[in-house]
């Protein structure tokens, strides 16, 4: 027994006292305080989606544009290789457990993943609503005018496999 007490001693004596994560001396009103707002023009459209990615990035999909946040400063969305969008309105933003980003937009579904923008060809409706990852990672993403008139549609590959209501899918899945 009196052999562990040595042993954990040392550990003791070297661990600081307290740890603060602020300065006990100032007020919280001396830290700064930054607000974003869409009038100060840091990104055009109306914030309709949002995602972290594993990465650190914060992801706004906007009525105009995609933008990623670092923390700092916001920044639109642009390919190294010049791909685009389907549609700069973005409806849905999913963060996939790869650490990959998928982007649902007025004009279909995209995918980032490795600097690399790729787009999937549209489905009956190009209007992607809503992105889910199930388990598996297989990625689900719905397509409409509005969600309770759409398909079901799943990423296969590089394309893509769409159900609708005459597949079966029943239109109360597209209900929120």
């Amino acid at each position: 027994m009196l052999r562990r007490v040595w042993l954990v001693l040392p550990f003791v004596w070297l661990y600081p006292a307290s740890a603060r994560a602020v300065d006990p001396d100032r007020r919280i009103s001396q830290y700064a305080h930054a607000v974003w707002r869409t009038q100060d023009g840091l990104f055009q459209g109306t914030p309709t989606a949002i995602v972290q990615t594993q990465d650190g990035y914060l992801w706004l999909g906007t009525t105009s544009d995609l933008v990623r946040f670092d923390g700092v400063r916001f920044a639109p969305f642009s390919s190294e290789h010049g791909e685009q969008l389907p549609d700069v309105q973005i409806n849905a933003l999913l963060a996939a457990r790869d650490g990959t980003l998928w982007i649902g937009t007025q004009g279909g579904l995209s995918h980032w993943k490795n600097h690399t923008l790729t787009n999937y060809p549209a489905g009956p409706s190009p209007t992607v609503t809503t992105i889910l990852e199930d388990r598996q990672g297989t990625i689900w993403f719905g397509q409409g005018p509005r969600p309770e008139a759409g398909t079901l549609c799943q990423v296969v590959g590089s394309s893509t496999r769409c159900l609708g209501i005459a597949d079966g899918v029943p239109p109360f899945l597209w209900k929120r």
